[in-house]
């Protein structure tokens, strides 16, 4: 080369694993939007040989992203092969005791705190966001359980939409207006100080694709078994998701409409789905008419004010009067 090279001289090539795309979201929210597609090009730039934690400094196996920030990659790619290859790197690095060490405390999480000091413990943790101006305040080990907790049956999650609105210092919005395009190491962004394209920070990533309210069940495997549960917060008209599970094509998409709050899933063939909706039974519409006795539909339950709809495979389309719901800013 007889010249300084230029910008335009430089071609720019991922080179990743070849897991493919399995998983999508959505929301009516630009700034979430952005949020997810800044996450999702920090995981696309950490799929090598080792799921390393940054791609150009470091080629360390480091674990942390695989405890403490794997739920978008498995939301987002097919892992049956990849993460199969990564389980063997973690069983052959264990030592003669079993330990594979970095773990985050989650206490809340794991039941250690006594039954009745748990309000306590959460009015002492909300209050300490609040007094910091409702920001995090935790570092990337304790972002995880911190979203954990808050999306726990206590349903904080207005709280964490919340967090996610901010475009101050610490928040991912503020990595957004430095101009980020990837997830920065540390809250401070663009300081100097570490690197610029890390996936720590992905925890928020998992919030937004669980805003449709879309799940495995807790004990189920392969997706045979799915909760819905949409995640309603101010502000946000529409999110939706989808996966490929191994079963087929499992989905969810909620939308805020003047008078009607629109609930559309599918459980693909082989699949069964527990959908749970904050509104009276005689309020829910399916496909226009009741629910109960509907084609696919098992079974109906109404528990204070929520109801319970077990569903088999195939595409569901609910609405309800937005005057008879009991969540989604009404």
């Amino acid at each position: 080369m007889n010249h300084t090279p230029k910008e335009q001289d430089f071609t720019a090539l991922r080179i990743r694993v070849s897991a493919g795309r399995v998983g999508s979201t959505d929301t009516s929210v630009g700034l979430l939007n952005n949020i997810h597609r800044m996450s999702d090009q920090s995981i696309q730039n950490q799929m090598y040989s080792v799921m390393t934690d940054c791609p150009h400094r470091e080629k360390m196996g480091w674990l942390e992203q695989l405890h403490i920030a794997i739920d978008p990659i498995f939301f987002g790619y097919d892992l049956r092969a990849y993460g199969r290859h990564l389980m063997k790197q973690i069983v052959d690095a264990q030592n003669e005791q079993g330990n594979v060490p970095t773990t985050a405390p989650q206490l809340t999480v794991f039941g250690a705190v006594n039954p009745e000091d748990v309000e306590a413990v959460y009015r002492h943790l909300i209050r300490s966001i609040r007094d910091n101006g409702t920001h995090w305040t935790v570092g990337e080990v304790g972002l995880g359980p911190l979203f954990r907790a808050l999306t726990l049956p206590h349903a904080y999650d207005y709280l964490l939409n919340e967090l996610m609105a901010k475009t101050d210092y610490p928040s991912y919005g503020y990595f957004l207006e430095q101009g980020a395009t990837t997830l920065p190491e540390h809250w401070e962004g663009y300081d100097g100080n570490g690197s610029l394209d890390h996936i720590i920070f992905d925890c928020g990533d998992t919030w937004i694709y669980g805003l449709a309210g879309m799940k495995q069940s807790q004990t189920s495997i392969g997706w045979r078994s799915i909760d819905f549960e949409p995640i309603c917060v101010p502000n946000v008209t529409f999110a939706s998701t989808e996966y490929l599970s191994v079963r087929g094509r499992a989905a969810a998409k909620w939308e805020r409409q003047e008078k009607l709050f629109v609930y559309n899933v599918t459980a693909p063939a082989g699949s069964t789905g527990s959908v749970s909706l904050s509104a009276p039974l005689r309020s829910i519409k399916l496909d226009g008419g009741d629910v109960e006795g509907q084609l696919g539909v098992h079974h109906a339950k109404q528990v204070g004010d929520k109801t319970t709809i077990t569903i088999g495979s195939g595409s569901y389309f609910f609405g309800i009067t937005r005057k008879d719901m009991s969540f989604c800013g009404t």
